[in-house]
Parts: C-alpha cells; sequence; structure tokens
C-alpha cells in the first residue's frame, strides 16, 4: 500500500480511545508543511486555548491539528518543537551563542584565487577538447602543463584554507609531459 501513487494524507478511521476522531485530524503529513498567517494563528490560538500545563503533548497536537483544515498532527508537532528551538535559542545568553568567525581578507582570497584557477581549468580543459577534435596535439603538451601547475596551486591554497583536513594524496600523471617541461623537483604528489 506504499509507494509513489499512494496518497500520503490518510484520514483516521480507527476508533481512538473509544471515540471517532474529528475527520481533520491526518496520520500523514504530505511534504514539507507551509504555513499560511491564518493557520498560525489557528496554531498560536490552539497552544494558549490548550496550554500544556493541563494537556500532554500529543493530546494538544491533535486537538490543534483537529483546528486547522489541511494539517496534520506531524505538521503541527513539528512546528511547534521547531518555534520552541528558536524560543529558546534567542533566549540564550549573547555569551554562550557560538561566536561567527569573521573570514579575513586572506582567506577570502585564497577562495577566490582557488575558484578563479578551477574556472581556468575548466577552459584549459575545453581547449584541450577543441584540439583533440582537430588533431592539433602539439598544441596540448603546454595546457597539459598549464593544467597540473594550476592543480598543485589549487591543491596548496586548499591546505591553506582547509589546514585542519590533512593533505590529499594525489599523484598527477606527468608521463605526457616531455622531461625538459616537468617540474625541476620531479615531485608530482600534491
Amino acid at each position: 500500500m506504499s509507494g509513489p501513487g499512494y496518497a500520503r494524507e490518510m484520514h483516521m478511521t480507527a476508533p481512538f480511545f473509544g471515540r471517532e476522531p474529528s475527520p481533520k485530524a491526518y496520520v500523514y503529513s504530505s511534504a514539507h508543511a507551509t504555513w499560511s498567517a491564518q493557520e498560525l494563528h489557528l496554531l498560536h490560538k490552539g497552544l494558549t486555548q490548550y496550554p500544556a500545563a493541563e494537556y500532554d503533548n500529543v493530546t494538544r497536537y491533535i486537538k490543534i491539528a483537529a483546528t486547522i483544515p489541511g494539517k496534520c498532527i506531524r505538521d503541527v508537532a513539528v512546528k511547534v518543537r521547531s518555534m520552541q528551538a528558536s524560543h529558546e535559542k534567542m533566549a540564550e545568553p549573547p555569551s554562550k551563542r557560538p561566536k561567527m568567525e569573521h573570514a579575513d581578507a586572506h582567506d577570502v582570497s585564497c577562495e577566490e584565487q582557488i575558484k578563479q584557477s578551477l574556472q581556468t581549468n575548466v577552459s584549459v580543459i575545453n581547449t584541450m577538447r577543441a584540439n583533440l577534435a582537430t588533431g592539433d596535439l602539439d598544441d596540448n603538451v603546454q595546457l597539459m602543463v598549464q593544467f597540473r601547475d594550476s592543480c598543485h596551486s589549487i591543491f596548496k591554497k586548499l591546505h591553506t584554507v582547509c589546514s585542519a583536513v590533512p593533505p590529499l594524496q594525489i599523484k598527477i600523471d606527468t608521463s605526457l609531459i616531455p622531461l625538459h617541461m616537468r617540474s625541476p623537483s620531479n615531485q608530482d604528489d600534491v
């Protein structure tokens, strides 16, 4: 009875502790519920009408969901819990809130340099692809060197931006690049 064609909203038809529940109380939610202003008003009204001191959460959610057309019990429970979490977060003293670290200009510039290098690599790969299609294979040698050097600089910059992450153990295959064009250290490990 489940699958893509199965209706997600299902009315409660079994007796609930000896009495029939309201036909508006749904068991399952549809997708992520969006709340209109009227529905939020009914939710707040229900929360004041059924206080937590007098009713357990399940009973409150059932009674509130029965007053809001189109909302199921789960929708009400999720919304109430998210509202409680946001109220608790706002009530937390500023000293206990996690401090936002401001990225300095160096980090931003490193990120921009990485982004620019990646965009350059994309254009280099596209040029190499075009050269392969036209048969200009000799032109790709210099592009491969440029691509390799760009990858080395990207990996070094990534290590400075993400210092907590261990360095990547990547080896770039430079066997097609002539010896005189390879890096002098002959280390292609990044």
